[in-house]
């Protein structure tokens, strides 16, 4: 039996990308997007299982050979409009009702994202795992600044617009990991469960490919950085 105190890894890989069309199995540096994410759940040792649910039978042919299981996503939770969160939920309960294991972590990892690493995967895991925090993402730093539009025009919403030297970063989202207390997450359907944890991740890795210039810029950051 699964050791229950390592993570379920669910990746959410639908068909039907429109931005990219076939996205989830369009090849960075020779290998496919979702194998290059089962890949690196694969060698985190903190995780116990990778399944993948998916709606698409290419993704899950080519998911299976890179070593995950399979979760058939409904089709009501693979449209355009269907959240992350819900079908996560549906992966976390089939997966319990399928093989009675009640894992103490879920880890979602973005398939969007190619440069995965299994030791942001640990860490994301242990935080939550030893009680830090009841959910934790991934993150990187910035020192940008933020506009918004309003009534009467964009704006910039500080009240003191100092330079770099003399003010702290902001933390942005990296869309890599989101790890969450599973029973939690299953009480409440929120993967932002507070007190929230963050691991800081460098600005590259933290591309997402939702365009298909993306695709060339990930190319690229291969040959870079040997990925």
């Amino acid at each position: 039996m699964p050791d229950q105190t390592k993570a379920l890894a669910v990746i959410l890989a639908r068909g039907g990308s429109k931005g990219i069309p076939g996205k989830n199995v369009i090849e960075i540096s020779g290998v496919p997007l979702i194998g290059r994410t089962v890949g690196a759940c694969k060698r985190c040792p903190d995780i116990a299982v990778v399944a993948v649910s998916t709606n698409d039978e290419t993704i899950a042919s080519v998911a299976r050979n890179y070593g995950a299981e399979i979760i058939e996503r409904p089709r009501d939770l693979a449209t355009d409009s269907a959240s992350s969160e819900v079908a996560l939920l549906h992966a976390c309960k089939y997966w319990q009702e399928r093989t009675g294991v009640a894992h103490e972590v879920l880890l979602l990892a973005q398939n969007t994202s190619p440069f995965h690493d299994p030791s942001d995967m640990t860490q994301v895991i242990e935080k939550v795992r030893s009680g830090a925090c009841n959910s934790c993402i991934t993150v990187c730093q910035t020192w940008r600044y933020f506009w918004e539009e309003g009534q009467d025009g964009w704006h910039m919403p500080y009240q003191h617009r100092a330079n770099r030297q003399n003010r702290p970063p902001w933390h942005m989202e990296a869309g890599l990991l989101y790890c969450v207390r599973r029973q939690l997450f299953l009480d409440t359907g929120n993967l932002f469960a507070p007190p929230v944890g963050t691991v800081q991740v460098p600005d590259w890795r933290a591309l997402e490919l939702d365009e298909p210039e993306d695709v060339k810029i990930a190319e690229a950051l291969c040959r870079v950085y040997a990925r």
